[in-house]
Protein backbone atom coordinates (compact mmCIF):
# COMPACT_ATOMS: atom_id res chain seq x y z
CA UNK A 1 0.00 0.00 0.00
CA UNK A 2 1.41 3.36 -1.00
CA UNK A 3 0.15 5.82 1.63
CA UNK A 4 0.91 9.00 -0.32
CA UNK A 5 -0.94 8.13 -3.50
CA UNK A 6 -3.65 6.07 -1.77
CA UNK A 7 -3.05 3.21 -4.22
CA UNK A 8 -1.83 -0.35 -3.84
CA UNK A 9 1.78 -0.99 -4.79
CA UNK A 10 1.98 -4.05 -7.06
CA UNK A 11 5.60 -4.76 -6.07
CA UNK A 12 4.66 -4.79 -2.39
CA UNK A 13 1.82 -7.23 -3.08
CA UNK A 14 4.18 -9.55 -4.96
CA UNK A 15 6.59 -9.36 -2.00
CA UNK A 16 3.78 -10.53 0.27
CA UNK A 17 2.96 -13.39 -2.12
CA UNK A 18 6.63 -14.49 -2.12
CA UNK A 19 6.70 -14.94 1.68
CA UNK A 20 8.11 -18.43 2.30
CA UNK A 21 8.10 -18.29 6.12
CA UNK A 22 6.45 -21.42 7.52
CA UNK A 23 3.74 -21.29 10.16
CA UNK A 24 4.53 -22.26 13.74
CA UNK A 25 4.15 -25.98 14.38
CA UNK A 26 1.32 -25.27 16.85
CA UNK A 27 -0.69 -23.62 14.04
CA UNK A 28 -0.27 -26.48 11.56
CA UNK A 29 -3.26 -28.67 10.73
CA UNK A 30 -3.13 -32.41 11.16
CA UNK A 31 -4.06 -33.61 7.68
CA UNK A 32 -2.20 -36.91 7.75
CA UNK A 33 0.89 -35.86 5.80
CA UNK A 34 4.28 -35.86 7.55
CA UNK A 35 5.11 -32.79 9.66
CA UNK A 36 7.89 -31.80 7.22
CA UNK A 37 5.27 -31.48 4.46
CA UNK A 38 2.86 -29.59 6.74
CA UNK A 39 5.66 -27.08 7.41
CA UNK A 40 6.53 -26.78 3.73
CA UNK A 41 2.89 -26.31 2.68
CA UNK A 42 2.12 -23.72 5.38
CA UNK A 43 3.87 -20.77 3.74
CA UNK A 44 2.28 -18.41 1.22
CA UNK A 45 5.03 -19.18 -1.32
CA UNK A 46 5.89 -22.88 -1.40
CA UNK A 47 9.38 -23.73 -2.57
CA UNK A 48 10.31 -27.28 -3.46
CA UNK A 49 11.88 -29.11 -6.40
CA UNK A 50 8.92 -31.45 -6.80
CA UNK A 51 6.01 -29.27 -5.63
CA UNK A 52 5.54 -25.57 -5.08
CA UNK A 53 4.29 -22.19 -6.15
CA UNK A 54 4.73 -21.77 -9.89
CA UNK A 55 2.80 -18.54 -10.39
CA UNK A 56 1.53 -15.53 -8.46
CA UNK A 57 -1.15 -13.14 -9.71
CA UNK A 58 -2.15 -9.63 -8.65
CA UNK A 59 -5.47 -8.25 -9.87
CA UNK A 60 -6.37 -4.65 -9.08
CA UNK A 61 -9.57 -2.80 -9.96
CA UNK A 62 -9.78 0.91 -9.10
CA UNK A 63 -12.82 3.14 -8.54
CA UNK A 64 -12.81 4.13 -12.22
CA UNK A 65 -13.09 0.44 -13.21
CA UNK A 66 -9.52 0.34 -14.51
CA UNK A 67 -8.09 -3.18 -14.21
CA UNK A 68 -4.44 -4.04 -13.74
CA UNK A 69 -3.59 -7.75 -13.99
CA UNK A 70 -0.08 -9.10 -13.58
CA UNK A 71 1.13 -12.68 -13.30
CA UNK A 72 4.65 -13.91 -12.58
CA UNK A 73 5.75 -17.48 -13.11
CA UNK A 74 8.57 -19.26 -11.27
CA UNK A 75 10.74 -22.33 -11.78
CA UNK A 76 11.33 -24.96 -9.06
CA UNK A 77 14.23 -22.86 -7.70
CA UNK A 78 11.78 -19.96 -7.12
CA UNK A 79 13.42 -17.88 -9.84
CA UNK A 80 11.08 -15.68 -11.85
CA UNK A 81 10.75 -16.97 -15.41
CA UNK A 82 8.16 -14.70 -16.97
CA UNK A 83 5.78 -11.79 -16.41
CA UNK A 84 2.48 -11.05 -18.10
CA UNK A 85 0.90 -7.65 -17.59
CA UNK A 86 -2.44 -6.36 -18.88
CA UNK A 87 -4.41 -3.22 -18.24
CA UNK A 88 -7.91 -2.44 -19.44
CA UNK A 89 -11.10 -0.62 -18.49
CA UNK A 90 -14.44 -2.22 -17.65
CA UNK A 91 -17.14 -0.53 -19.66
CA UNK A 92 -20.61 0.00 -18.22
CA UNK A 93 -23.47 -1.43 -20.23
Amino acid sequence: YCQHANVLDTEHLFELLKNNAPADDAALPKTGVPIEWERRLSSIFIRSDDYGTRSSTVLLVDHDKHVTWEERTFNPQAEQESVQHFEFDIKSS
